[in-house]
């Protein structure tokens, strides 16, 4: 569940520029037509769980492609691609991806795994979507989120500050890291 003060502060950072979008919506100006959608096609949540955002990426407004983000997880849905979801706790990074402008790509790093979430039909105002959602996340978790899309040469990405870091993959799961340890499985770090 979420508190009244988180619920405030996400509020609070919407952007102006997309209350008006009908593909990103908010807590309660999500229609129950597309929630209901969105759950029954890839968004299996649990009773703990309280929806935030949901990004609707079809042509007609189904809901049946895109994304939700609940106060536990962030669940997607591409065109021709299975579901998938990913735990918030276990997200280290987002990356916007504009190389191809007609169809831009938020890259979701989680330990074990990334999330790809197309942005075809609600790329209009991508930056400030983006934006928002890293932020929602980061006030989910509490604290700031790797620029994991950002590089400074071969292995090293850069942190929300700026400040390089090596990162290195655990040899038996493939979680980054920047220790010795994978702080996942305990095994070594190459």
């Amino acid at each position: 569940m979420l508190d009244d003060q988180l619920r405030q502060k996400i509020i609070e950072i919407y952007p102006t520029e997309i209350k008006q979008s009908k593909s990103l919506l908010l807590f309660e100006n999500i229609p129950s037509k597309k929630l209901n959608k969105a759950t029954k096609n890839y968004a299996k949540i649990g009773n703990d769980e309280t929806v935030i955002i949901l990004f609707d990426e079809t042509v007609f407004g189904s809901a049946k492609l895109g994304f939700l983000l609940t106060s536990k997880r962030l669940y997607r849905k591409n065109t021709l691609e299975r579901a998938d979801s990913v735990e918030i706790d276990e997200i280290i990074g987002l990356s916007l991806d504009t190389f191809s402008p007609t169809y831009p790509e938020i890259h979701v790093e989680a330990r074990l795994k990334t999330l790809v979430i197309k942005a075809v039909v609600g790329k209009d105002n991508i930056e400030t979507k983006f934006s928002f959602l890293k932020n929602t996340i980061e006030l989910l978790q509490g604290k700031k989120l790797a620029a994991v899309g950002d590089t400074i040469g071969e292995n090293a990405a850069t942190t929300i500050d700026n400040v390089p870091q090596q990162t290195r993959n655990c040899i038996s799961c493939g979680a980054p890291g920047q220790s010795n340890k994978c702080e996942y499985c305990g095994s070594a770090l190459q």
